[in-house]
């Protein structure tokens, strides 16, 4: 699983992950249908999330197999050299040595390629289709968690700003970064946040002066929350 994890860009497993690799551990050395290991293997290869799918499912699965097998169930991390003996005997890169297999090589890619064949297209085609989807699933899935972080949650109610005798412009900003981080806005939203909370006379007010304004703080010539401190903070 680690060299899944560190080696192929995974992200996260799942409880499914979990419960395969049971299966697995289980049956590796005890099956009597084969089909059960290679189910199990393609099955927790497709269980994980990954950030980029860069190498096959089936190159994947191949690895899966080869390194289990290596190292007892993952009992300990597969080295370095465990990690390219299995990348060369995927693409035959030197003679494969009688490991006193499970399974052997040939099985083993003749029955990755039945899992990955559909309808007797050959499954390099396959995958690139798989490769594909997957690419543009992920591309989906970018696009939502950038809508969900730019979406703007509101745990916390910020109550409108009019600039008014009663209210202290300090005050009103303590309470907008409080209501600001417990709801978990992002930082490059805060002064549009802010902004979208001023009324009557202070909104009049930022609307003629937000072009003077390039930053949330730190400079009393261009910073949202000095600008608007100064300008309506009651004299002493």
């Amino acid at each position: 699983m680690y060299a899944i994890l560190v080696h192929h860009t995974a992200e996260q497993y799942t409880g499914a992950t979990v419960a395969t690799f049971k299966i697995l551990t289980e049956e590796f050395y005890t099956a009597t249908e084969l089909d059960i290991i290679i189910n199990a293997t393609t099955s927790i290869v497709k269980s994980i999330r990954y950030q980029e799918i860069i190498i096959p499912f089936l190159e994947l699965s191949f690895y899966l197999h080869k390194l289990f097998e290596l190292t007892n169930g993952f009992q300990s991390l597969p080295t370095a050299e465990q990690i390219v003996t299995v990348h060369q005997i995927f693409h035959n890169t030197q003679p494969i040595p009688n490991l006193n297999m499970a399974i052997t090589n040939d099985q083993m890619k003749v029955l990755l390629d039945g899992v990955f064949r559909a309808e007797g297209v050959d499954w390099k085609t396959a995958l690139t289709n798989v490769h594909n989807e997957a690419q543009a699933t992920n591309a989906m899935l970018t696009a939502l968690q950038a809508a969900t972080t730019n979406h703007a949650t509101k745990i916390v109610e910020v109550l409108p700003f009019y600039g008014n005798d009663k209210e202290d412009p300090n005050e009103w900003i303590d309470i907008f970064i409080q209501a600001y981080t417990t709801n978990g806005w992002a930082d490059a939203r805060r002064g549009a946040l802010a902004a979208g909370h001023l009324k009557k006379a202070v909104y009049d007010w930022y609307q003629n002066d937000k072009i003077n304004i390039t930053q949330w703080e730190g400079d009393p010539a261009n910073s949202f929350k000095e600008r608007l401190i100064a300008y309506f903070a009651m004299p002493a």
